[in-house]
């Protein structure tokens, strides 16, 4: 049974933007009309964020993605572009994982020009915006859902990757970066014919503390994007090992046609279930996959829905190996199963989930148990006094209580749990990376372990 919560103890908050800067010149934060108007920009700053996804990105992205992902009005320049760009990621895959041993300059070079191409390409959606503008835009996401007869999610299967389930992974070459050294993972799981990646970010010389394995958040591609490695070199700064995982349906791994996230929000609950749970599943690979490579400690974290993949994979399924348990968790922007947030969430009503789904024939009957089944059930895998939290008290997406439900049935400390008083959804991450406050301890929990990551 977890440990009884002191109440005599309340989160710690932050009512002030974490910085560096000295004392004096960090913008105000504390009670009253400054803390209100931080809050209030907290608030704004996710409200603005999503009418921009859901009334600008998505509608640009479904608008410019044909079955083939080429710029359906960009004509012969917008086609070149997408054929170039897709040319230049496997171009780039066949460097990293080929039987050749490839220079580490053409690596490089070819990374760059991957990335390039990739940013290129999605920045070109946005020519199609002034014609959206002067006619009725299209659906926001490509609705698909399945009729609402499939049956509720039973317990998560094995982890993923795993060598007794014909799994296997692969390790590639180094890239030395700047103070870290990057690898990319290629993950097979032949039961389920599915190829997975993830990037390892590694210091260079000396044990790193343990390994992080990082689940992002919806919508996010830093695999393929120019400049999207600022949390692993932070992580290595600090000393750890970071390991990215690509999650299905994004970047590296998402289907032609779609933008990354959208085939997940277009499957409804059943859609969301089958990722998360994969996802869970995936990170519990991995965990286990580090222990047997290098050893040390290992920590999961997530942001938004790869902190909900985080939380189901910490309860594990049945007869889950020790090894697919982490040692302590970091959960960011995070609540008590991925239901409400679909349900509730700002974003999700300017897309009008609810609509779309009650259309289809999805009663609130049904979605109540879709919802009480991608719930974290059971304790967790780690101990409670190792499992951190850092939330936004201004989150439009995630009520800061749905969070706080979770951790209390958990029994994690309330010295554990940072609440931004300013934050919102779309900011904490931010503040979750720079803050001394979740590294500090991640420090400690290595340090308590007493046996560091092999080189």
């Amino acid at each position: 049974m977890p440990a009884p919560i002191d109440r005599s103890h309340r989160p710690v908050r932050v009512t002030r933007h974490a910085s560096r800067r000295p004392e004096g010149t960090r913008p105000p934060g504390g009670p009253g009309r400054d803390g209100d108007r931080w809050a209030l920009a907290g608030r704004l700053a996710d409200r603005l964020g999503f009418a921009f996804l859901a009334h600008v990105f998505f509608p640009v992205s479904t608008a410019a993605l044909a079955a083939d992902r080429v710029p359906r009005d960009a004509g012969a320049a917008g086609q070149r572009l997408a054929d170039e760009a897709l040319a230049s990621q496997r171009r780039w895959r066949h460097l990293v994982f080929g039987d050749r041993p490839a220079e580490t300059a053409a690596l490089k070079r070819a990374d760059a020009r991957r990335r390039i191409l990739a940013t290129t390409a999605l920045a070109s959606r946005f020519a199609s915006l002034p014609r959206l503008m002067t006619r009725t835009p299209p659906p926001p996401i490509d609705w698909r859902f399945p009729p609402p007869t499939q049956p509720v999610p039973a317990p998560l299967g094995p982890p993923a990757w795993m060598p007794d389930g014909g799994g296997r992974v692969r390790l590639s070459r180094p890239v030395p970066r700047r103070e870290r050294l990057e690898y990319w993972v290629e993950l097979v799981d032949p039961a389920e014919d599915i190829t997975g990646y993830a990037r390892l970010t590694r210091p260079v010389g000396g044990r790193p503390r343990g390994t992080i394995v990082f689940a992002t958040g919806i919508g996010m591609e830093e695999d393929r994007l120019v400049s999207a490695d600022a949390a692993a070199r932070r992580a290595v700064r600090e000393g750890w090992a970071w390991l990215e995982l690509v999650a299905e349906d994004h970047g590296l791994r998402c289907a032609a046609g779609r933008f990354s996230g959208e085939a997940l929000m277009a499957g409804g609950p059943p859609g969301l279930a089958r990722h998360l749970r994969r996802e869970a599943r995936e990170i519990a690979g991995l965990v286990a996959w580090v222990r047997r490579r290098w050893g040390g400690p290992v920590v999961v974290a997530g942001v938004s829905l790869g902190a909900y993949a985080t939380t189901l994979g910490l309860t594990g399924g049945p007869d889950w190996p020790a090894a697919a348990m982490p040692d302590g968790a970091l959960l960011v922007a995070h609540g008590d199963g991925a239901g409400r947030a679909a349900l509730g969430g700002d974003l999700f009503r300017r897309l009008k989930l609810r609509d779309a789904l009650a259309d289809a024939g999805w009663t609130d009957a049904l979605l109540g148990a879709w919802t009480d089944a991608l719930r974290p059930a059971g304790p967790p895998g780690c101990r409670p006094q190792a499992i951190f939290s850092v939330t936004g008290a201004a989150d439009q997406l995630i009520p800061p209580e749905d969070a706080a439900a979770l951790l209390d049935r958990w029994g994690v400390p309330a010295e554990n749990r940072l609440v931004v008083g300013w934050a919102g959804h779309l900011t904490v991450p931010t503040v979750a990376l720079n803050h001394r406050w979740a590294w500090d301890r991640l420090a400690a929990l290595a340090a308590a372990s007493g046996t560091p990551a092999a080189d």
